[in-house]
């Protein structure tokens, strides 16, 4: 969804650079964990499949776009860079650290 705003952004002549940035980092960290964990799987089964492979190369894709949103956005200032790293860090806080009403984390 954010990488879809930073192109139509873009597509108006109005980028963002902060928009990009986010959307870029979104793109190669999830493209990143899913292919990792798609990796671990098949190292531990040998069940490739249609599916699995069709979605290790779709965020394959999403990783690569990333890297090119990143690469348009350019360099950024110190103020952008930790409102990024906060979002991220706050997102992870959510889905994996265990409280006690939610042992999983809020997921």
């Amino acid at each position: 969804f954010v990488s879809g705003l930073a192109f139509l952004w873009m597509a108006r002549q109005r980028p963002s650079h902060r928009l990009n940035s986010l959307a870029g980092v979104f793109c190669v960290k999830y493209g990143t964990w899913t292919m990792l964990a798609w990796l671990l799987y098949w190292s531990r089964t040998s069940d490739y499949n249609a599916p699995s492979i069709f979605l290790f190369v779709t965020h394959l894709g999403l990783t690569l776009q990333g890297i090119v949103l990143i690469a348009i956005a350019g360099r950024l200032n110190l103020r952008t860079v930790l409102g990024i790293a906060t979002w991220f860090a706050l997102s992870d806080f959510v889905d994996y650290v265990p409280v006690s009403a939610r042992p999983g984390g809020y997921g």
